[in-house]
């Protein structure tokens, strides 16, 4: 297991090899390198939203929520990068809103 639902959010995780299956609501989803775990929870400074465990053996880079700041604040480009990522990520699961006037 690398993170329980429910646990403070202190870090985030970039999958860099193997797999992870995410486990919400009895809904599986299978993440994949390049995907990213707790950053959203991080940045919020929430709990965990889903259970997340090892598929296979996995090399991860894990960001402690205090460096995933500094590095931030000090680069600009990177942060904007990662806000571009995220949103299109929430996006891809959010499903579309027809607005009203």
């Amino acid at each position: 297991i690398l993170r329980s639902a429910g646990t403070l959010a202190d870090g985030a995780f970039i999958l860099l090899e193997g797999t992870v299956r995410a486990l919400r609501g009895g809904v599986e989803h299978v993440l994949a390198p390049n995907d990213m775990i707790g950053m959203l929870e991080t940045l919020a400074e929430g709990d965990h939203g889903m259970t997340t465990v090892a598929a296979t053996p996995v090399r991860a880079l894990r960001l402690p929520a205090i460096a995933l700041v500094d590095v931030m604040e000090d680069h600009t480009d990177l942060a904007l990068g990662m806000i571009h990522r995220l949103a299109g990520e929430v996006l891809d699961h959010v499903p579309a809103v027809e607005l009203v006037n």
